[in-house]
């Protein structure tokens, strides 16, 4: 592997696992968003469609974009930038409408944005040592 290739598998990686996180979890969103809504306390399972399918679009987007031979570096400041949206409209639900979910659903709420902030850190650390290798085969 060359020293850019070796540093893009972090960055690679790292997009594929938030691709099949996110693709699998929009798949449960979109085939079973009464039952979750009602496990999660939330009354509108429509917006859980709407979710899950976004989140599949997402995950196909990451998927593809890490198929390419070189990963796009735009590409991957768009996963941690929509990332750190989705942990941030995480936050901004539970602190002013805590009543949109239970407990459960509100625990459920913080743990997802704890994975997605995970992800962003990952990719961010990646995106740096894909720079970092860009920069050193530069000079």
């Amino acid at each position: 592997m060359t020293g850019n290739a070796t540093a893009a598998l972090l960055l690679r990686r790292a997009m594929q696992a938030d691709a099949l996180v996110s693709g699998v979890s929009g798949l449960l969103l979109t085939l079973l968003p009464g039952s979750l809504g009602a496990l999660l306390g939330f009354a509108w399972p429509g917006y859980l469609l709407a979710v899950g399918i976004g989140l599949i679009g997402y995950g196909i987007w990451l998927l593809l974009s890490t198929r390419r031979p070189d990963v796009s570096i735009w590409a991957g400041r768009a996963a941690v930038l929509l990332n750190l949206l989705w942990v941030a409209g995480s936050a901004l639900l539970l602190l002013t409408m805590p009543g949109f979910f239970n407990a459960l659903g509100q625990w459920a709420v913080g743990l997802v944005a704890l994975v997605v902030a995970d992800f962003a850190l990952v990719q961010y650390v990646g995106l740096r040592r894909v720079s970092r290798s860009l920069v050193a085969a530069a000079a």
